[in-house]
């Protein structure tokens, strides 16, 4: 049975509340907004809404503080002496304090948190209303050596530079053989009879993962452990995809042989295709129609397993060009060569493994351009770091579970940590 001053401190903290509920239905029932169109409607009652449900938490939260200043009232020994809160310190805090106050952002607003502080000499502060609700720390501001400013730099502030991210991509595919031509068409655009293109390798349970901070070792092992997760017993063919950047070869050699995996490592094909291009326009005039072709028939070469024949072909070439133009075929016929082991697309096709990586360039726009790459936008490295984390979550399916997760450590870390046998008060 509550107590008799609940009636009434509950009538007072929620009058705001109900006069808000009031007017918005004295509102919607006025004859002017009957000819309001549907937008204008929507906004009024998301913007009233949201504020009466700001003003519904803000009046529970005054009415937990009036309910804990009252249960401090008759904890009160006859002798006066309050009755206390051990910390996990072991210390008894037994002065009480009234009216702390601490701000609170909610998905509708934010609102006041109002409750009591219990005190001891040379110890940090109690609060056990901030347990029951399991309130996040109070982050304290660190002091600037110089002033900053919202919309523009400082002095001695420097521009903001880009930083490479790190996104790894684990999915499964049913192998779907396909030939040369069912990727790229023949020369001049066409393609023999009338058959059809074959369908390529459908990604489905795509799981990614990525940091700003870490990078590319510690992405690639959890990828590695992502897909030991899925396949325990190394049965199903593991094809790796990369671009050909050496730092990842080597890493991706090294963690399968660390754990002993028989990895398949292709690398992109639409790499090699912007290498192609970049060869075709040290023989070619800007725009020719011809490099077109060019393009095609070595990529055709390439997917039917004729690497060693196209290098020989593109250095052949390249003595035919001057010097001053042969920056993008010499940069093609390196990185060719250096890369031949891993361009056996013809036997990629044939037991039909993916050999371009459109998932991990979807994720890269979805998951880190759409956010970080506005017009103006500057991160730090810690909020770039926990919002790339979170999106992937998200992509991943897994956000719901995860806050769970995240709220239950979070109380255990700031409140179980920080009192001792629970929060009642004690004589």
């Amino acid at each position: 049975m509550q107590a008799p001053y609940d009636t009434e401190a509950t009538a007072d903290v929620f009058a705001k509340a109900k006069n808000t509920f009031n007017w918005l239905i004295g509102h919607l029932t006025d004859a002017q907004t009957g000819t309001l169109p549907h937008n204008r409607l929507e906004e009024t009652i998301t913007e009233q809404g949201r504020e009466l449900q700001r003003l519904l938490l803000q009046a529970h939260l005054d009415l937990r503080a009036l309910r804990e200043r009252e249960q401090v009232r008759h904890a009160r020994h006859p002798d006066g002496d309050a009755a206390g809160v051990i910390g996990a310190d072991g210390v008894p805090r037994r002065r009480v304090e009234l009216g702390h106050h601490r701000l609170l952002a909610t998905v509708t607003g934010t609102v006041t948190v109002t409750r009591c502080a219990w005190r001891a000499p040379g110890v940090r502060n109690v609060y056990p209303a901030d347990a029951v609700l399991s309130l996040p720390a109070v982050r304290q501001a660190a002091a600037r050596a110089r002033a900053t400013f919202r919309t523009r730099l400082a002095a001695g502030e420097k521009p903001a530079r880009k930083r490479m991210a790190t996104l790894g991509v684990v999915y499964d595919a049913e192998p779907a053989p396909r030939r040369p031509h069912d990727v790229i068409a023949v020369p001049g655009g066409g393609r023999s009879g009338r058959r059809l293109p074959r369908a390529r390798p459908n990604a489905t349970r795509k799981w990614l993962c990525g940091s700003v901070i870490t990078g590319p070792g510690p992405v690639i092992a959890k990828v590695f452990d992502h897909a030991e997760a899925r396949d325990p017993a190394h049965a199903r063919p593991w094809v790796v995809l990369v671009d050909g950047a050496r730092h990842q070869l080597d890493l991706v050699t090294a963690e399968a042989a660390r754990r002993r995996i028989r990895v398949r490592i292709v690398i992109d094909f639409v790499h090699v295709l912007e290498k192609l291009w970049a060869a075709a326009w040290s023989l070619h005039p800007p725009a020719a129609p011809a490099a077109e072709d060019w393009v095609a028939g070595h990529a055709l070469a390439l997917l039917s397993g004729h690497t060693g024949q196209v290098i020989t072909t593109l250095t052949a070439q390249a003595a035919t060009v001057g010097a001053q133009h042969r920056d993008g075929i010499d940069a093609c016929i390196r990185y060719l060569s250096n890369n031949a082991g891993h361009l056996r697309y013809d036997q990629a096709l044939e037991a039909g493994w993916p050999i371009a990586t459109g998932v991990i360039e979807g994720a890269c726009r979805h998951l880190i351009a759409d956010r970080f790459d506005l017009a103006g936008a500057r991160w730090g490295l810690a909020g770039a770091e926990a919002v790339l984390k979170l999106r992937a979550l998200v992509a991943n399916g897994h956000l719901e579970e995860y806050w769970t997760f995240h709220l239950a450590r979070q109380h255990e870390r700031i409140h179980q940590t920080g009192y001792q046998d629970g929060y009642a008060l004690t004589a």
